[in-house]
C-alpha cells in the first residue's frame, strides 16, 4: 500500500460486489460516524462510491473523506451509498486487492458489479469530476427532499432568499442560471474578504471551518470592516450554487476581492508559513 495521485477508468468485474465489502467495517458517508454503518443504503447492489483508507495516512484520506461527504449530499436523492473502508483492517484487505487498491487514498467507482473508475491520492478536484462523470448529474433539490423524507415533496421553490441566490441555482444541465451567477457574483463581494463556511465564526460547525476562523484571527484580519462570513448551511441555493461558481467541491471557501484563495488546506498552509496576511493584502492592493 502507498500513497499518490491518479485518476483513471477501468471495466474490472468484481464477482458479487457486496461480497468484496464486510459490512462490519464499511462506514457510510456524509455522516462520518465512524462506529455505525447504515445498513439501509447498503442495500444498493447496483451503484456505490467506496473510498478506501488508512489510519498511517490520516492527513490526506481525511481530506478526501471531507470532499466525498460533502459531494454525497448532493446524492441523496440517487440513494447512491459513500462508503469508506479501512484498506488495511484484517476483514477487508482482501477486498482492497480485489478492488485494485494499490495507494490511499482511493476511491472506487463501481456500477452493477464493474469497477467502472477509480481516484488514486489526495486529489479533491479529480474525484469531484469523477463522481460527475460516473454517477451523472444530482438529483434536483426537491428530489433529494422528498427521498431524504421518503415522501414525495412539493416542487422547490425557485424564489431567491435572503442571500439573493435562488433556492434552485442550477439549470437542467447543472450550469448556474443567470440569476444565480449574479447573486454569487454579488455575495462573493459584500466584504473585501468573505468567508463561506459552516456555522459562524463563534460556533463553527466543522473542524475546517474553525482552523479557517483561527486561522484568519491569527492572521489579524477578522476586523469587522473587512472580514464577511457567510453560513452555507443556512442556505442551500447558495452551498450548491457556490460549489460551481467556484468550481471547488468543498466548503470552507475564502474569497478576497471577489476571487478564490482557496479552500482550508490553501489558507492553513499560508498561515503556517506567515504568508496569510501578506497575500490577502496583495489581493486587496493594499501593499
Amino acid at each position: 500500500m502507498r500513497g499518490g495521485t491518479k485518476c483513471k477508468s477501468e471495466t474490472q468485474t468484481i464477482g458479487g460486489f457486496w461480497r468484496g465489502i464486510d459490512r462490519s467495517n464499511a462506514v457510510l458517508l456524509p455522516s462520518l460516524n465512524l462506529s455505525q454503518p447504515h445498513q439501509s443504503s447498503l442495500n444498493n447492489k447496483k451503484q456505490a462510491v467506496v473510498s478506501f483508507w488508512a489510519s498511517w495516512a490520516a492527513g490526506p484520506c481525511n481530506q478526501m473523506d471531507a470532499v466525498a461527504a460533502e459531494l454525497a449530499k448532493d446524492y441523496v436523492g440517487a440513494r447512491i451509498p459513500f462508503l469508506r473502508v479501512e484498506a488495511d483492517a484484517a476483514a477487508t484487505a482482501a477486498s482492497a486487492e480485489k478492488f485494485g487498491v494499490t495507494a490511499v487514498p482511493t476511491t472506487v467507482f463501481v456500477k452493477n458489479g464493474v469497477v467502472s473508475g477509480k481516484v488514486e491520492g489526495p486529489d479533491p478536484p479529480a474525484l469531484a469530476d469523477a463522481v460527475a462523470a460516473q454517477l451523472g448529474p444530482p438529483p434536483k433539490e426537491g428530489e433529494q427532499r422528498a427521498a431524504a423524507a421518503g415522501a414525495g415533496a412539493g416542487a422547490p421553490s425557485s424564489s431567491p432568499s435572503p442571500s439573493g441566490v435562488p433556492a434552485e441555482p442550477l439549470d437542467a444541465s447543472g450550469a448556474l442560471t443567470e440569476a444565480a451567477k449574479k447573486a454569487l457574483d454579488l455575495l462573493v463581494r459584500r466584504k473585501p474578504v468573505m468567508l463561506f463556511m459552516k456555522g459562524d465564526p463563534d460556533q463553527p460547525r466543522c473542524g475546517f471551518s474553525r482552523k479557517v476562523v483561527e486561522a484568519l484571527r491569527g492572521s489579524g484580519l477578522n476586523e469587522p470592516e473587512k472580514l464577511g462570513t457567510f453560513d452555507i448551511l443556512s442556505d442551500e441555493g447558495v452551498r450548491s450554487g457556490l460549489k460551481v461558481f467556484s468550481d471547488w467541491p468543498t466548503f470552507p471557501q475564502l474569497y478576497v476581492s471577489g476571487e478564490l484563495l482557496g479552500g482550508c488546506d490553501i489558507v492553513m498552509e499560508m498561515a503556517q508559513e506567515g504568508a496569510l496576511r501578506k497575500n490577502v493584502d496583495e489581493m486587496l492592493n493594499v501593499l
